[in-house]
């Protein structure tokens, strides 16, 4: 095995980890949506409220992060 095909295994499977992850996330917000519970025992939609709320309190900077962090999420 070269460099190469053991960085892109790595990669590959960061992606599906990610992928996971961020389909559980979609899943949480929709039963806290729809069932005003939380999924896992965790409230996501409030987290993301006030993760929300902590980039505003930042004003002009914590936009600014705000955009940053959500062009990662661009494919």
């Amino acid at each position: 095995m070269n460099i190469k095909s053991i960085v892109s295994t790595i990669t590959e499977g960061v992606d599906s980890l990610v992928s996971v992850a961020t389909s559980l996330i979609v899943l949480s917000v929709f039963v806290g949506i729809l069932f005003g519970g939380s999924l896992f025992g965790v409230g996501v939609v409030e987290n993301i409220m006030a993760l929300i709320q902590t980039f505003m309190d930042g004003g002009f900077v914590g936009l600014l992060a705000l955009l940053v962090l959500l062009s990662f999420f661009k494919k």
